[in-house]
């Protein structure tokens, strides 16, 4: 109600002047300026021409002015006013004086001492008979409290929010800070003691870009040091209290500050400073410091209990997120762990690969990909989702890759290597299902074989532009029933593009047709399959609102096969097959073999035409792989085709297929597996 006075008090007077003598009225003026002297309200009238022509005792005592100074000029009222509120208030009362409307705005007056208290203002005029404006009345209702009881409320919740979104520890540190600067600050910064029990500049923030980023770049460097944080340590250990330290001279600073970040801290400016500490599980973790250096105002004993509720909201975010950053980097490292260390390096292939974990809670996903290359040459690759995620499905992703990885060692077979991981994941976690695709390169007859488990298909762009899709048949690992199946066959054509992926790729948008169609455009695009990272590319292209969920891209560039040692020869021509022997001993012998190694290859090599001419007598064609650790002999003929494991016949004494356990006890390691086109094709890893 008592915001209202300027308005009653303008009718009052009104009313009684035009019932009143001139003794009465002046009686009455009296009788008003008696009461409102006992107003806390700052009260005040102006005469026709806008000068202030009387104020109040409240409001002379707050203004520090003489109670018998009037009239003053209007400039002299508004010079209490806070700059920032100075433009906006001669606009209002400029409008005001030509209009007649009343006023009501909130603004910071200056207090006697320096302080800018937060007033609710209101005036209204009074007219003659002619409707001329011949006065205003007007007061200022102290709102300071309220507001910032209000404010303070509303920083406390947005503090919150801010903390609760804030995951990493930077990104609550940083979050803290806004809060605080500018509005109760001029600029600020977190320290944080490290294990040798130093304080290191841990944030900072100042809303001048040019000295924030100086004041970044002490972020990590030692603040106190050692010798001199002691007694400062014991204080806000034992005190648990904010300190307050004004007007800091630099010698003072230089006594504590370390030397190697006080010239730039001290460029900034340490007029007030209010230092808070930080206790995390009842340790001193660090302290929050808060300064001002081109504002008026300075930090006092009032303003303690505000930045004190500030510290304790912040330092459990600290805690979390110093807890979240530990299980973030176990959770990394056994992401990383889960994942190839690094993409097979062969001649004529070019593999690139990306993972990202959509859910950021999670840390971890159940997505993964694959490829590895095996001793005879040939590339696996697998991709696979384990349905949901977190630390448990991450687990089932390691054992089901694992399981193919091994399968592949022995037998390279797609359809195989489900067939195993289908019963891993059975045996170990029969109430989760994974959808995979595994895949093999043969680098040497350009044929990639695979298998699918519900997954979604690959995308192959042939060097023409057209698009084959790898789709195979069977239910995700888990609801298999044992089902078993051949795999696929692809013959890869030069310039041909494979790109292998988990659905969070094309599910991002909640429309799959749209994520499919995303992929398609982003495969066709020349400019991001001749990028850097093609994968990467292709998660940029597809994922541009970001993914919801774990997605993990590998893409396969397939160029011009390298140029191998070749023959093509009968099996039958005896002396053609030695000629060969003999070189492919020469060029062995040029690789660094000794001649107990070269005998043992020559005979391999003997023992492997040798076992084409009973079996599949014709033409062959023989290659040599030199271009990793074991060279690989390769056969290929054109009869009827069989597959081979390296064990021995039910027959000891039987001559069927001691031939090929022979070669596979010699060498490092042998398969023999049907050709596409007929025939089979033998691959011989020499010791």
């Amino acid at each position: 109600m008592v915001e209202d006075i300027p308005v009653k008090f303008s009718r009052w007077r009104t009313a009684r002047r035009a019932e009143t003598a001139p003794g009465g009225a002046v009686e009455l003026e009296t009788h008003y300026r008696s009461i409102a002297d006992t107003m806390p309200q700052l009260m005040w009238t102006t005469d026709r021409a806008g000068r202030i022509d009387w104020v109040n005792r409240r409001w002379s005592e707050y203004a520090g002015r003489p109670f018998d100074d009037v009239p003053i000029d209007p400039n002299d009222l508004f010079s209490l006013v806070h700059p920032e509120d100075r433009a906006r208030v001669d606009e209002r009362w400029a409008a005001a004086q030509r209009t007649g409307e009343p006023i009501e705005m909130e603004l910071r007056l200056r207090r006697d001492d320096g302080t800018y208290r937060w007033f609710l203002t209101r005036a209204t005029c009074v007219r003659d008979a002619a409707g001329a404006i011949v006065r205003w009345y007007g007061s200022h209702t102290d709102v300071d409290d309220v507001r910032r009881a209000n404010r303070t409320l509303q920083v406390f919740a947005d503090l919150g929010e801010s903390l609760s979104e804030s995951l990493g520890l930077q990104a609550t540190l940083e979050a803290a800070m806004a809060t605080v600067v500018p509005e109760f600050a001029d600029w600020g910064f977190i320290n944080l003691v490290d294990d040798d029990g130093e304080f290191r500049v841990a944030a900072v923030y100042h809303e001048d870009p040019e000295k924030d980023a100086k004041l970044r770049s002490q972020i990590g460097e030692v603040f106190t040091r050692l010798d001199v944080a002691g007694g400062e340590r014991l204080a806000l250990t034992r005190d648990r209290e904010p300190r307050v330290i004004r007007a800091a001279t630099f010698d003072e600073a230089a006594r504590v500050v370390d030397p190697g970040v006080l010239d730039a801290f001290w460029s900034v400016g340490f007029r007030s400073v209010l230092v808070v500490p930080l206790f995390v599980t009842g340790k001193l973790r660090g302290t929050l410091n808060v300064a001002m250096s081109v504002s008026e105002r300075e930090f006092s004993a009032n303003d303690m209990p505000f930045f004190g509720e500030i510290a304790r909201r912040i330092a459990p975010a600290i805690g979390n997120a110093e807890l979240y950053e530990r299980e973030r980097r176990v959770a990394e490292s056994f992401q990383q762990a889960a994942l190839p260390a690094e993409l097979p390096d062969v001649a004529g292939f070019r593999f690139d690969a990306i993972y990202e974990a959509g859910r950021a809670e999670a840390l971890i996903g159940g997505d993964w990909y694959d490829a590895f290359r095996l001793v005879d040459g040939r590339i696996v690759i697998s991709i696979g989702d384990v349905a949901g995620s977190g630390l448990r499905a991450a687990v089932t992703m390691s054992n089901v890759r694992q399981a193919i990885r091994g399968v592949a060692q022995v037998h390279a077979d797609p359809a195989l290597m489900l067939e195993a991981a289908d019963r891993t994941l059975r045996a170990e976690t029969p109430d989760r299902f994974v959808t995979a695709f595994v895949g093999v390169i043969d680098g040497v007859a350009r044929t990639f074989s695979y298998a699918s488990a519900g997954h979604p298909a690959p995308l192959v762009r042939a060097g023409d532009g057209t698009f084959v899709e790898l789709v195979g048949g069977g239910l995700p690992l888990g609801l298999r029933e044992d089902v078993r199946g051949g795999g696929e066959l692809l013959v890869l054509p030069e310039e041909a593009f494979l790109v292998f992926y988990t659905d969070g790729l094309i599910e991002s948008t909640h429309d799959m047709d749209e994520g499919e169609r995303r992929l398609r455009a982003a495969v066709a695009d020349a400019g991001v399959i001749g990028s850097e990272n093609p994968a990467l590319a292709i998660h940029d292209a597809v994922l541009v609102e970001g993914s919801r969920d774990d997605v993990a891209i590998l893409t396969v560039a397939v160029g011009k096969p390298p140029e191998l040692a070749r023959w093509n020869f009968d099996a039958l021509d005896a002396s053609t097959a030695h000629r060969v022997q003999r070189e492919i001993g020469g060029r062995l012998r040029t690789a660094g073999f000794d001649e107990g190694r070269l005998a043992l290859a020559e005979l391999v090599v003997a023992e492997l035409i040798g076992n084409t001419v009973r079996y599949a007598p014709g033409p062959i064609d023989v290659f040599l792989e030199r271009d990793h650790d074991m060279p690989v002999v390769h056969v290929l003929d054109r009869g009827p085709g069989f597959e081979f494991a390296a064990r021995l016949p039910p027959d000891i004494f039987s001559e069927s297929g001691r031939g090929l356990f022979l070669i596979s006890s010699l060498a490092e390691d042998l398969h023999v597996v049907r050709r596409p086109d007929g025939g089979s094709h033998a691959r011989v890893v020499l010791k």
